[in-house]
């Protein structure tokens, strides 16, 4: 089976790693066997991860075996938990969503490196020189074309 066709679009060589060493280090499916919001989880982990767990031994060696788990929770909602390297967790919900869409989810979760997101700090501009066409009035251009 074509895993293109389940969002995996990479190779699994181009996936995220920092000097060679891959960032996630295990990656948790918890889903439900019953319930209906757990339908795409099902499918997914019918069709797709057999093949995608084949493609990470391939690339990753013996080391990462056992690096996709499956836990099953009766009742509950299902999720994604990654945890990567540097101790970092991160948890996904997946409710509702379809095969193709948890797909992306699980590629965009193998390709992150772990960091926590930043916010990038930028220069406030501000100047000395107030406006030249002057502060802004709510009726400034109604009153500027009656008086020509």
């Amino acid at each position: 089976m074509c895993l293109r066709f389940f969002g995996f679009s990479r190779p699994l060589r181009e996936r995220m790693s920092i000097r060679g060493i891959f960032q996630l280090s295990k990656l948790t499916f918890v889903h439900c066997p019953h319930t209906g919001t757990s339908k795409g989880i099902n499918q997914f982990l019918v069709n797709a991860l057999p093949s995608l767990r084949i493609q990470t031994e391939e690339r990753r060696g013996e080391d990462h075996k056992n690096m996709f788990e499956i836990q099953q929770r009766k009742g509950k909602d299902p999720y994604l938990h990654a945890m990567f390297v540097n101790k970092r967790e991160k948890t996904i919900g997946v409710k509702n969503k379809t095969e193709e869409e948890i797909a992306i989810l699980v590629e965009n979760v193998m390709s992150e490196k772990g960091r926590a997101v930043k916010k990038i700090p930028r220069r406030v501009m501000r100047t000395r020189i107030s406006s030249v066409q002057g502060t802004w009035q709510p009726q400034g251009a109604a009153t500027s074309s009656s008086s020509t």
